[in-house]
């Protein structure tokens, strides 16, 4: 049945030798995706068409740093799984950059560099196949646009899908946790205010220890108790202020408050990137073999 294109009339199935001759006609259902053989007795004969699912292949600039990155790819394996079964998992290709470099000229201010580094990186996932791009940090995102015109496949922003989980849940008012940059730039606000939702950020003191936490502890992969209980202290601040939920702003913060209970709902960035991704990876892509 392959290569027909879905006529309802049967003079095309007898001209490929296909046609049934005890029949009053065929049609085709849509939705089903099968031809539709009626006998001359009105029962019907169903034809299916065989299938394949082809998933979308996930281009993911990571590296930034690897602890999340190996969230990322996890996740990411394991949500296709659970969606579809056996041993199925994310089609998916990754370069992980140097995050030495990429902090170093974040540090200095030295977002050209940054911007062309990471286009670089992001245009061997173009060539490696990629249909889509997602970048495994929070931070980064402030040269987003920049990357993604540089690229003729498409980037799913981090924050987009923070603001649609958010719409989904309801809230208005947001404390923000994250680097400094995501902090004090614009890239998280300018996104949440044009939603019409407002943001919180923390005071100064907060803001520098959370700096210091990010990039001398959790990036490398450790962190104390009482980390996990002054970014608590500093989700109760946003409550008193407010704050509705919450935005895990770096993608490390998921992992520090795993266990932790917090007044108000955590919006962990990573895990609405990595849910948007699966449902993009996995839109519109059946096809007939």
């Amino acid at each position: 049945m392959v290569g027909l294109d879905y006529p309802n009339d049967a003079a095309s199935f007898k001209s490929r030798n296909l046609f049934l001759p005890k029949t009053l006609g065929v049609y085709f259902a849509q939705q089903s995706r099968s031809f539709i053989f009626v006998r001359k007795d009105y029962t019907e004969v169903k034809c299916f068409f065989p299938q394949r699912r082809i998933l979308k292949k996930i281009g993911i600039l990571g590296g930034m740093s690897w602890e999340s990155s190996s969230k990322y790819y996890r996740q990411l394996n394991e949500g296709v799984r659970d969606r579809l079964g056996g041993l199925h998992n994310a089609r998916s290709v990754m370069v992980t950059v140097d995050f030495e470099k990429v902090e170093r000229l974040q540090h200095e201010e030295r977002w050209d560099e940054v911007w062309h580094y990471l286009a670089q990186e992001a245009k061997t996932l173009e060539l490696a196949g990629a249909d889509f791009l997602i970048i495994a940090c929070n931070t980064v995102h402030r040269v987003a646009s920049q990357i993604e015109a540089g690229l003729s496949i498409p980037l799913l922003h981090i924050v987009d899908t923070v603001v649609n989980r958010l719409h989904e849940m309801g809230v208005e008012r947001v404390g923000l946790l994250g680097t400094r940059l995501t902090m004090e730039g614009t890239y998280y606000h300018e996104k949440l205010e044009a939603a019409g939702i407002e943001v919180f950020v923390p005071e100064v003191k907060s803001r520098r220890y959370l700096q210091q936490l990010i990039f001398k502890r959790m990036c490398v992969g450790t962190f104390l108790q009482r980390d996990v209980e002054k970014v608590v202290d500093v989700i109760h601040a946003f409550e008193a202020r407010g704050a509705e939920a919450v935005i895990l702003g770096c993608t490390e913060f998921g992992i520090l408050l795993q266990h932790a209970k917090t007044p108000i709902p955590c919006v962990d960035s990573v895990d609405c990137h990595i849910e948007q991704t699966i449902q993009l990876a996995l839109a519109d892509h059946i096809e007939d073999i």
